[in-house]
């Protein structure tokens, strides 16, 4: 996925040892979801759905050529943990400001579970393609757009 160069001088660098006993700190505590909610909201900006949009990417170069290795990537890669604990961990500040950014989170969640669902009761491709529309790269980034703009938001 290619995001503008400016956007990755918000990605933290883990390299001093206060920043990586955080880091520690906030997997090993929180799950992976800092507790701060601009921070979140940037971890989720850049993190999961670049990784979310990129095992898609992988599936469907894979699944004609390796099947089952394709199915397994997928399963493995695309996983909606680190935004229901997201939405439960900042569940105050999605509530009282942004209720819309909470219904995109859970449309997305949803489309997850069921392409997951779908994968593992060994539907066909062209099924598991149907449900993965629904979180291609035009709601992705509508939801990155949604999620940049409450980051900048809670940072002014």
């Amino acid at each position: 996925m290619n995001l503008p160069l400016g956007a990755y001088a918000l990605e933290t660098v883990d390299d001093t040892i206060q920043a990586r006993v955080r880091r520690l700190l906030i997997n090993g505590l929180h799950g992976g979801v800092d507790p701060d909610f601009r921070k979140a909201t940037r971890d989720l900006y850049f993190r999961e759905l670049r990784l979310q949009l990129h095992a898609l990417e992988r599936f469907r170069e894979e699944v004609h050529s390796q099947p089952l290795r394709a199915r397994f990537r997928l399963v493995r890669s695309l996983r909606a943990s680190r935004m229901v604990r997201y939405s439960r961990m900042h569940w105050i500040e999605l509530n009282d400001c942004h209720e819309d950014l909470l219904v995109e989170l859970y449309r997305r969640i949803n489309a997850i579970r069921s392409i997951r669902r779908s994968v593992v009761l060994a539907g066909n491709a062209r099924t598991i393609h149907s449900h993965a529309l629904a979180i291609g790269r035009v709601p992705t980034f509508r939801l990155m757009q949604r999620l940049g703009q409450e980051g900048l938001k809670r940072s002014n």
